[in-house]
């Protein structure tokens, strides 16, 4: 990776490298599961670029299949991303300092994965500070 970048984002790339392999598989299945529910494939990458979340997303797509209410729909993706509340409540202390941009960012990419590298990195940095 380019040396322009700081140390801490060339580590955290380097650290989530490995978690990618899963994304192209569940690509694949949240893009079949979508057109057969009836979406248009636009719809469907759509819907991974808003809901950003596996769980919630296969739960939407099955019940956008099913003619639900939207509300019904935003409730139950909303439901099932609660745990997202208490990752980020978790992890705030460390991001405090940072950009309301930044924090944006972060919060748009938290999966279950970053969090847990996350959690990792600032349990090693405190481990090595204290």
């Amino acid at each position: 990776m380019d040396s322009r970048f700081p140390p801490d984002i060339r580590a955290g790339v380097r650290d989530a490298l490995p978690l990618l392999l899963g994304v192209v598989p569940f690509a694949l299945v949240a893009g079949v599961a979508g057109v057969e529910a009836g979406l248009t494939p636009v719809q469907t990458v759509g819907l991974s670029v808003v809901v950003f979340a596996g769980a919630s997303q296969l739960a939407a797509i099955e019940l956008l299949g099913q003619d639900a209410a939207l509300g019904v729909v935003v409730l139950t993706v909303v439901v099932v991303n609660l745990r997202m509340l208490m990752y980020s409540a978790s992890i705030a202390p460390y991001v405090r300092d940072l950009s309301a941009r930044v924090r944006a960012g972060c919060a748009y990419v938290l999966t279950d994965q970053a969090y847990a590298l996350a959690l990792a990195r600032y349990a090693s940095d405190r481990d090595r500070e204290g």
